[in-house]
């Protein structure tokens, strides 16, 4: 058939259909007595999403028949399994996206049947008559955030607020119009007047910029409550952290009801805040509770980027449930955040996991929040999270989680990603290979998963890790030097990637090229020290040469086109505010790798001065860990402690 150009004509209809729930939808291909239509596919759907979600639906069926060399009659019957499927892009952390970047992520969404998008918003949305909030931020307007409303609603999708009001908040307390109700550097002050003022302020313009009347309070890693100023302002008055939150809580959810909102926050300090211990392990730790709600109307999101075992969600939906919570929301991760790409295989399987977690109806779950962060100055290219868009409820007939068939391999999948994002399915991974050191057969899961760890479990971001580690002062180099050639392996990535950004038959692999410039400096400055080393204490004059001119002047030349190609798809999805940061960083390595260069066009022969750098005695910081880390950028931009 591959042999022979055939064109088939269809005619589309829709058809609205009240018989069908929200959620519902049908596709089926009729015979055309029209000559001009080969057959008729006419799409039944009870919900504006569900139609769009039947649309792409029905494209990627249509080119998967096409990519299998199969052409069957279309007869699709899908079911959502949850009420709310929702993604939720962080627009606080150092990067707030443009409206065209919202309203993409909308539409492209709506294609898998995405129903809802939160917007995580910490300073970044107007408060009138606070010039102070979210100042030089680059925030939302009224105007923007009504537009992208607007468009969300037109497509079936619900657009709704994440804001905070309690912790997660030092962008507005670093300033002196906030410092009164300031309790530590990030954390609001409680049972203050002043602070409800902020936050009736807060809610009557969140008010007039959304629609919809559910509200995200935030309230999580709020572990500074009542710790700071409190306690100079109110006296130590032996009251506990939990009573604290508890109270100001109260009152939050007080002014929220009283303006008609729907309110749900992040349910971790009711977990976290126990016995005094304020410590995100107490969130997972599965002998640890959860302190009951005092009030039915407030939801609680459960949020977990970090297990790979369904047993674990399990045991922590149930927790809620003992809360006084019997239909939490949960809330899985992208891993886009502290690296430059997502960590896609350890993404993928972690929502394999909680999607199979909450797959019992029992569990009561009815709303799956997919969620992306900003977290170390949003340096990840936010449309690495395409793939794990397609993990979840966007898959045809439940797909089922746990599926043998390796997720990269799968054929429909690659069909779906094709004709919904424009990119290849396995480019887009072995861009994840910048990451994950050991290669992709591991996504295949085990029959049971409940073999799988049940602990906590962090993916590594080596990459991010030697990208920003000072060229002088290599610290992290015994981490891997002589245990694994990574010059190698980045290279291999390099060149794979490149071959695919160039693929014409994907227009979207041309975001490929961010990783294939970061794989080829990290080629060329993996072991850099270690090789400088082992020249400069051998007198090898001539070795440095060749290392300056074939290692370290093409490093400068690649690490400056890689900032570029990092500020263009910065500006190209995000307002400028917040490229600062990340370009102070691409300057930082720029300088001191020519300040490298300069010690050796000053002395070549190091007759007049030593390079004290190259004479430390370096050791494994990490005992065992090998490139297995998880560093931010102030742990390894410099061994030294940041005062």
């Amino acid at each position: 058939m591959k042999d022979d150009i055939i064109r088939l004509t269809y005619k589309l209809e829709f058809n609205y259909d009240e018989e069908l729930s929200p959620g519902e939808l049908k596709v089926i291909q009729y015979i055309s007595e029209d000559d001009r239509f080969h057959s008729i596919l006419t799409i039944h759907y009870n919900t504006t999403v569900d139609a769009f979600k039947a649309l792409g639906t029905l494209a990627a069926n249509i080119h998967h028949q096409h990519a299998v060399d199969i052409l069957e009659p279309i007869n699709i019957h899908l079911k959502n399994r949850f009420k709310t499927l929702g993604f939720m892009i962080d627009c606080s952390r150092n990067a707030v996206p443009n409206v065209q970047t919202v309203k993409e992520f909308l539409l492209r969404g709506s294609l898998l049947g995405f129903n809802l998008m939160m917007l995580y918003t910490e300073d970044t949305y107007p408060l009138p008559g606070r010039s102070m909030f979210g100042y030089m931020r680059g925030g939302f307007t009224k105007a923007q955030l009504q537009e992208i409303d607007d468009y969300g609603y037109n497509l079936g999708v619900e657009v709704v607020p994440c804001i905070q009001t309690l912790g997660h908040l030092a962008q507005i307390l670093q300033w002196p119009k906030f410092q009164n109700i300031r309790d530590t550097h990030d954390t609001l002050l409680c049972h203050h007047p002043e602070t409800y003022e902020l936050i009736s302020e807060m809610l009557n313009s969140i008010s007039e910029c959304y629609r919809t009347k559910k509200i995200h309070l935030g309230m999580d890693e709020a572990y500074g409550v009542g710790e700071g100023r409190y306690k100079g302002v109110f006296g130590n008055n032996q009251r506990s952290q939990m009573e604290l939150f508890l109270e100001h809580l109260g009152r939050v959810q007080d002014l929220c009801f009283n303006m008609g909102f729907e309110p749900m926050i992040w349910s971790d300090m009711l977990f976290c805040l126990q016995n005094n211990t304020p410590n995100l392990n107490n969130y997972y730790d599965m002998s640890m509770g959860a302190t009951a709600l005092h009030h039915p109307n407030l939801q609680l999101v459960y949020w977990d980027y970090y297990h790979i075992n369904p047993k674990s969600y399990r045991f922590k939906i149930e927790q809620h449930h003992q809360a006084g919570c019997p239909n939490p929301w949960i809330a899985a991760g992208c891993w886009n955040w502290n690296r430059l790409w997502s960590a896609l295989p350890f993404a993928i399987k972690a929502v394999r996991a909680c999607l199979e977690g909450c797959i019992d109806p029992s569990s009561g779950v009815e709303n799956f929040l997919l969620t992306s962060w900003g977290d170390e100055g949003n340096e990840g290219e936010l449309t690495s999270c395409w793939p794990e868009m397609e993990t979840d409820e966007s898959l045809p007939n439940c797909y089922p989680v746990s599926n043998q068939l390796s997720f990269y391999e799968d054929k429909y999948l690659q069909s779906l990603f094709e004709t919904v994002f424009g990119a290849n399915l396995i480019d887009f991974t072995i861009a994840s290979l910048l990451d994950e050191l050991t290669y992709l057969s591991s996504d295949v899961l085990p029959n049971d998963l409940d073999q799988l760890p049940i602990h906590t479990l962090f993916p590594p971001n080596p990459s991010k890790c030697l990208l920003w580690e000072d060229p002088l002062l290599s610290f992290l180099t015994p981490q891997y030097h002589g245990k694994r050639d990574l010059n190698v392996h980045y290279e291999q990535v390099h060149l794979a990637l490149l071959n695919a950004t160039s693929d014409p038959r994907y227009s979207n692999n041309s975001l490929l090229t961010l990783p294939t410039l970061l794989a080829k400096c990290l080629s060329l400055k993996c072991s850099l020290w270690a090789h400088l080393k082992g020249q400069y204490s051998s007198q090898d004059f001539q070795g440095l040469k060749n290392t300056l001119l074939h290692r370290i002047e093409p490093l400068i030349d690649y690490m400056d086109q890689l900032r570029k190609c990092h500020r263009s798809r910065w500006h190209i999805l995000y307002k400028p505010f917040g490229w600062e940061i990340i370009e102070c960083r691409y300057g930082g390595q720029i300088t001191r790798l020519r300040t490298l260069r300069d010690k050796y066009d000053d002395d070549p022969q190091f007759q007049l001065n030593k390079i004290e750098e190259l004479e430390i005695e370096m050791e494994e910081v990490y005992m065992g860990s090998g490139t297995n880390i998880l560093l931010d950028y102030h742990r390894v931009h410099t061994p030294s402690a940041n005062t």
